[in-house]
């Protein structure tokens, strides 16, 4: 006895889903003209891509290309919709959406075609930069020169009253992965355009996990969320939800099991055989040197000469005067003695400092077509006995530098 149940019918030459199961939306208009070839649905980094073909009418003049552009444009709304009968026993067609997205690129010509993607491809195009801290008076400020960085070198940066950089540093707290995924989203999506989840959602998905000296400066948004979401080994993809997409986190380990059949191709269609309509794979060439390969940013370790970060006017040789007990206005005069910099961004150059121009990089990065701004030093690559990074290496010279 077996619970197998074999489908037989007639020979056929039809997909496993044919073409006209499926209807077109522009701009939540039925399209008729419009007919998908490829529906590509993915988590990062591919996410969901869909071509479409044009059906040219005859009565169209020459390729249609007037009559297309008059019509389609980029950024229109693309809703691809399948057909099914939602009722037993009875015909009762409905439609379920399948792919919402944008249109990313229109090619007319011989092979003329659109083609519509999700809203990550809108993420890709927003730069993560500088930080929104919540002051101490309450208020939300926007600093563009600062580095987009979480917990810097594990030290905690985050306000305890909202998800945003603190500006008291005495006062912070440290970022969880949760929360740096839940502020890229809240200051860098408009709000209303794509559905979210919610910051206790995050927090129960990623086990509430730290997250330590994560940079996102300069990268595109999904960089950055992926960046976040790998600490906490999640991923995420964008969904339809109902006028709209949702992005949504989940766990690659957490989610079912799918079997997919296909038979070979030339075999006439078996419906108990076949629940997809093609299968693909990418295979790398043996040729080695035709291999890729794509670093991180380059980290260099060298010795730097600093200079003092302070106006010279302040020094003075009493003791008292920067003690912040024994001087009510120690704020006049707390980096006096205290702050060295490499004026690496040119701040310390101007009056009242005077340090001289910027510091050349051009030596240590091989070329003077640098971008000039404010770097961070990291713990040293030399390691020690134990394998570990020896940390930041410091000496001080009372002698000004002859020893």
């Amino acid at each position: 006895m077996s619970n197998t149940i074999e489908f037989f019918q007639p020979q056929c030459g039809k997909l496993a889903v044919g073409a006209s199961a499926a209807n077109v939306y522009l701009d939540g208009q039925l399209c008729d003209f419009l007919v998908p070839e490829t529906i590509t649905l993915a988590a990062n980094p591919d996410f969901n891509q869909a071509v479409l073909k044009f059906y040219l009418d005859s009565r169209l003049r020459g390729d249609g290309t007037e009559e297309i552009n008059a019509i389609i444009r980029c950024g229109q709304r693309i809703d691809i919709k399948s057909v099914y009968n939602s009722d037993i026993g009875v015909v009762c067609p409905d439609e379920m959406v399948i792919f919402t997205g944008s249109i990313e690129q229109i090619e007319i010509g011989t092979a003329s075609a659109i083609i519509a993607k999700d809203y990550s491809a809108k993420l890709k195009r927003k730069t993560v930069y500088g930080k929104y801290i919540y002051s101490d008076y309450g208020e939300t400020e926007f600093i563009a020169s600062a580095d987009t960085v979480f917990n810097p070198s594990g030290e905690p940066n985050s306000s305890e009253d909202k998800i945003l950089f603190t500006g008291d540093e005495n006062n912070a707290i440290a970022f969880k992965c949760a929360d740096a995924i839940y502020y890229l989203l809240q200051n860098y999506v408009p709000a209303d355009e794509l559905v979210v989840p919610t910051l206790e959602e995050l927090q129960t998905l990623t086990n509430n996990c730290g997250i330590r000296d994560v940079d996102v400066t300069g990268l595109n948004l999904i960089d950055a969320l992926a960046r976040c979401c790998k600490q906490a080994g999640v991923k995420f993809k964008f969904v339809p939800h109902q006028n709209s997409q949702a992005i949504v986190f989940y766990r690659p380990e957490l989610c079912r099991e799918v079997q997919l059949n296909c038979q070979q191709q030339g075999e006439t269609i078996d419906i108990s055989k076949t629940n997809i309509s093609q299968v693909t794979r990418k295979k790398n060439p043996i040729v080695t040197n035709r291999y890729i390969v794509q670093g991180d940013y380059k980290l260099y370790e060298a010795t730097f000469e600093l200079v003092k970060g302070w106006d010279a006017s302040l020094e003075t040789t009493t003791y008292d005067t920067y003690s912040s007990t024994t001087n009510e206005n120690f704020n006049d005069v707390r980096d006096v003695y205290r702050k060295w910099v490499l004026n690496e961004a040119g701040d310390y150059t101007g009056s009242p400092y005077s340090r001289g121009d910027a510091f050349d990089f051009s030596e240590i990065f091989g070329n003077s077509g640098y971008v000039r701004k404010r770097r961070r030093f990291y713990p040293s690559l030399t390691c020690g006995s134990d394998g570990s990074s020896i940390g930041y290496y410091l000496e001080i010279s009372y002698t000004d530098g002859s020893y």
